[in-house]
């Protein structure tokens, strides 16, 4: 793929990847970013720390500390999801339901006769 990004100065033989690439996708950034050792961690905390651990604890943080109801809530229903899955959602449906059941006689169906 030539470079689409002619401002972009690409070392030579190097090709900038398709879109749809595994690699380019921004949850691969963020996956990687969040997999990062936080700096200084094992002094601050005495052990090895990743910006997820400290991201984890954030969310529980709030979610208990929070002096907003509405914000404690949401923390606490994201936190429930997460860890408990999302609760299904029901469908209720209503209306009239008529089955009409062919017959086969030989080459084709054909629908039965109501009396």
């Amino acid at each position: 793929m030539s470079n689409p990004h002619p401002s972009v100065v690409l070392p030579k033989g190097a090709q900038i990847a398709k879109g749809n690439d595994k690699t380019l996708r921004f949850t691969t950034f963020i996956e990687k970013a969040l997999e990062r050792v936080i700096p200084n961690s094992l002094e601050e905390y005495n052990e090895i720390r990743t910006y997820r651990q400290q991201l984890a604890e954030k969310l529980v943080d709030t979610a208990i500390l929070s002096d907003k109801p509405d914000v404690a809530l949401a923390y606490i229903k994201e936190i429930a999801d997460r860890t408990e899955g999302k609760p299904k959602q029901s469908t209720e449906l209503s209306g009239e339901v008529s089955i009409v059941t062919p017959i086969y006689s030989g080459k084709s169906f054909v629908e039965p006769e109501n009396d």
